[in-house]
């Protein structure tokens, strides 16, 4: 189906369906939107919001058989993530796509914990561990750019903000749980000080997981084993309420999490962390609203990669006698600091949540990589510094037609992003290079009857590349992966329609976007591979072309599309039954790829980023449906079923990841009050595909996860 005809059959559904409800039913059903202040879009109340959003609860996050948090993030509509557990593979591994906008090495989507950017300063990837389950309050996501004008870079994609569980006066909670294979998780938490004014509580969690062989039987020898992982974090808040309408907190959070056998043995990934936030909101006599938040995190990645000898792409059998060694060594210490101030109040019936802020942003740190031979002599060595400065300007406000049941949401913001103190090798990059944007936003919402809801919204956005991107060299078996220290920002255009009814018990949502990118960032082979010069002739190449035989680099490759559309549908059957499905479909292909051409020395037909091709690691369509019956206050069951296709891990489509039908299973019985004890299976029918294919003649494939059990128990006095 193309998705402009599907544009027609949703607008004609969306005329339509107000006259079936009222055909079926005797009189309009009131249906009463939860009065929840969402984060994500620094205050607004969802009943007002002109954009798809989902919140997950707290009781939908603790029924649900999934694990941990990214597991959990990857169970909402319009979400993709890797397949293959945040513990088992490398941090550079990792995407998060919302909506189609994703791709390797791209981070269009932004992610916060309680209202802080939680993308890494660094990589941009999501640590998912330092968010155990059991510290969740709920899930907020706004899908699209309709935060754009509030949020700035990387809310391309959408919204992603977790709000974590306040704690309450004496609350002392626990949960432990035994998995197989190998897997341990603790969390716990207590409230040490309360009074009327002020509270204080301490929590710590721990997780260990023997993991699973993450290459697939046909590739492995005797050095590919399991993926081992332990984390662990130790936190301390307090909460000040020196009057009923002012409230303050400060959180600060230890971090550390390693990885053994990626792959190969030898193997492995560490970081720890320490994180601080602070912040308050104080409401005054007049009505308006004056929040803060600051922030400042400081992290150290230490990876070893490693290489293997003999062993081969194409026929892994030749090499069950290979030797692994260790190829490199790689240092990445960074920090970053930031914080923003928002004004917010109802002016009037008329214009209402008019808001204005300020934030900033700014990061600071450096990659140094050793690589080495089999022999383990030295071979070749880079060390990069960087930093990113980001300020932002923004105003929001809704008008309310007295005249029409129409909302007018009106925003604007401008961005300020600066790369200075570059160097590679300790040589200095290039200055000056700093960008400016505006970015405006135009939502409606029109009420057609009690039930049903029309929505649009156009807007503008940009991302700008991660220090990743611009500072990080590092090199893997015979391929150079390159750092570009002048890559610029990428742009969208964007907007979106959408519609929601609500007949009784049943919800229905649609929602059609069109996104229109320039400055498309990839990651593409520059030499080396077929079609393309070696990289001994490429004035690209660094390094020892010998020995580096393959580059990729990082580029504005041109330019992009991504469109599609969404249905989700929540039925609530009976008070103890529940279902809900969603369906998303999202064309992203490259459009023009006439700069790439450009560099690379070839024609627009013949590169590494082909035309109208989709996007690597982005799905074409992703279904989820899931049930949750409770038939009893005692007893629950849910059930989570995702489905993806087959589709390309790189533009070039050259290696694919494998789609999957995975199924998921949880039941929880609670005894007594204050205790559950709970089960969860995960990929019940032990479905083996490949999550994330890969290139090189050194790394095979990586399968999803297998079949796992877990059994545990909650306790809260």
């Amino acid at each position: 189906m193309k998705t402009s005809s599907f544009r027609l059959r949703l607008l004609a559904a969306c005329v339509l369906l107000p006259a079936v409800a009222r055909a079926q039913a005797p009189a309009p059903i009131a249906i009463d939107i939860p009065d929840i202040r969402v984060e994500a879009s620094r205050g607004m109340q969802l009943r007002d919001m002109d954009v798809s959003t989902t919140i997950v609860t707290r009781e939908e996050v603790q029924a649900t058989p999934e694990l941990t948090t990214d597991q959990i993030v990857n169970h909402i509509a319009g979400v993709y993530l890797s397949q293959v557990p945040t513990t088992g593979v490398h941090p550079t591994g990792q995407s998060i796509t919302l909506r189609g906008m994703g791709g390797r090495g791209a981070e269009r989507t932004l992610v916060m914990v309680d209202g802080v950017p939680f993308n890494d300063a660094f990589f941009r990837y999501i640590n998912w561990s330092k968010i155990p389950k059991e510290s969740i309050e709920r899930i907020e996501v706004i899908r699209g750019g309709g935060a754009t004008s509030l949020w700035g870079n990387m809310a391309m994609g959408g919204v992603i903000n977790i709000v974590t569980h306040e704690p309450q006066a004496g609350e002392r909670r626990a949960s432990v749980s035994l998995g197989y294979p190998d897997t341990v998780n603790f969390d716990a938490a207590a409230t040490v000080f309360a009074n009327e004014y002020w509270k204080a509580a301490i929590s710590a969690s721990y997780a260990h997981t023997a993991g699973y062989n993450e290459t697939p039987a046909a590739y492995r020898n005797q050095h590919t084993v399991k993926t081992a992982a332990e984390a662990q974090n130790v936190g301390a808040q307090a909460i000040v309420t020196p009057t009923a309408d002012s409230r303050y907190f400060m959180k600060i959070l230890y971090h550390s999490i390693n990885e053994k056998g990626l792959v190969f043995d030898i193997a492995k990934n560490g970081w720890t962390g320490v994180d601080l936030t602070f912040g308050g909101r104080t409401k005054f006599d007049d009505g308006s609203v004056l929040e803060g938040l600051g922030w400042y995190g400081n992290n150290t990645i230490t990876t070893h990669n490693a290489s293997s000898s003999g062993y081969t792409y194409t026929n892994p059998a030749s090499g069950n006698g290979a030797a692994t060694y260790l190829a490199a060594i790689g240092k990445t210490p960074y920090y970053d600091y930031g914080g923003s101030l928002v004004w917010s109040r109802d002016l009037n019936d008329t214009f209402t949540d008019v808001k204005a802020g300020i934030d900033a942003r700014n990061i600071v740190g450096g990659d140094s990589t050793q690589v080495f031979s089999q022999a383990g002599a030295a071979t070749a060595f880079s060390q990069v510094h960087g930093q990113q400065w980001f300020q932002g300007l923004f105003a929001q406000a809704t008008v309310h037609l007295p005249w029409l049941p129409l909302d007018i949401t009106v925003g604007l913001r401008e961005d300020f992003w600066k790369v200075s103190e570059g160097s590679f090798n300790h040589a200095a990059l290039p200055e000056g290079r700093q960008y400016a944007r505006f970015d405006p936003r135009l939502g409606l919402k029109y009420k057609v009857t009690e039930n049903f809801d029309l929505r649009a919204a156009v807007y503008r956005n940009f991302g700008a590349p991660g220090m990743n991107q611009t500072f990080r060299t590092f090199y893997s078996g015979n391929t150079a992966f390159q750092a570009n220290a002048a890559l610029a920002p990428e742009y969208n255009l964007g907007y979106e329609t959408g519609a929601d009814l609500r007949l009784g018990p049943v919800t229905l949502t649609g929602n059609i976007f069109h996104n229109n990118l320039t400055n498309v960032i990839d990651s593409t082979t520059i030499c080396g591979a077929a079609g393309l010069p070696s990289c001994a002739t490429s004035s690209q190449a660094i390094g020892n072309t010998t020995q580096f035989s393959k580059q990729s680099k990082y580029y504005n490759v041109g330019k992009a599309e991504v469109e599609g559309f969404e249905i989700l549908a929540d039925w609530r059957v009976s008070d103890t039954l529940r279902f809900n499905a969603s369906y998303t479909m999202s064309s992203s292909i490259l459009t023009d790829n006439s700069g790439l051409a450009t560099i690379v020395g070839r024609t627009v037909a013949n590169t590494a980023e082909p035309l109208h091709a989709q996007l690597g690691n982005v799905p074409p369509w992703s279904a989820l449906a899931g049930l949750t019956w409770t038939p009893t206050p005692k007893y629950r069951v849910t059930l989570n079923l995702k489905g993806f296709p087959t589709y390309w891990y790189d533009t070039a489509h050259t290696i694919r990841n494998d789609g999957a039908a995975l199924l998921d299973i949880s039941a929880s019985y609670k005894p007594a009050p204050g205790l559950e004890l709970f089960v969860t299976g995960q990929n019940i029918g032990n479905t083996t595909y490949v999550a994330q294919g890969s290139t090189g003649s050194s790394t095979p494939p990586v399968i999803g996860q297998p079949l796992f059990f877990l059994v545990g128990m909650r306790v809260n006095l």
